[in-house]
């Protein structure tokens, strides 16, 4: 988590989710809060792969909402 500036709480529920991951994870916050870049990270840390050989890797899908 090192690479993004999280409130302490976050940090705390997201290192909490990498420990024991749920079949999915629902992040809400308002526009511009860095909701992609913490679903980079967590789908890197989860694949165990850098961030950019995501994009190329068979098993990962980006799903997003374009709402503003």
């Amino acid at each position: 988590m090192n690479d993004l500036i999280l409130h302490p709480t976050t940090e705390k529920q997201l290192t909490n989710y990498l420990n024991k991951p749920s079949h999915a994870i629902t992040l809400v916050a308002p526009p511009g809060m860095g909701k992609h870049s913490i679903a980079l990270l967590l789908a890197s840390k989860l694949l165990k792969i850098d961030n950019a050989r995501l994009f190329n890797y068979p098993y990962y899908k980006l799903v997003s909402s374009l709402d503003s």
